[in-house]
């Protein structure tokens, strides 16, 4: 069954800077996730869940177009 929510988000750690992206489908918003990633987690565990800031980028209504437009946001903020 597909969720209700299909994003991709852009984690900001206030301590460094340092920004991980990716693509999350819930059935609530505010589910506090932060990423699955291996260097997330790590930073979550260094830092503490307080040092991390979440936006939305996009919104879908289908996780596989989440999953394949985080490529792009990706690239995008690799170049800037």
């Amino acid at each position: 069954m597909e969720k209700k929510f299909n994003f991709v988000y852009v984690i900001t750690n206030k301590a460094n800077g340092k920004q991980y992206i990716g693509d999350h489908s819930t059935d609530e918003l505010n589910d506090n996730y932060l990423g699955s990633g291996t260097y997330i987690k790590r930073a979550i565990k260094k830092y503490g869940q307080e040092f991390f800031n979440k936006e939305i980028l996009e919104h879908f209504e289908i996780k596989e177009a989440a999953f394949d437009s985080q490529e792009k946001y990706i690239n995008e903020y690799r170049e800037s």
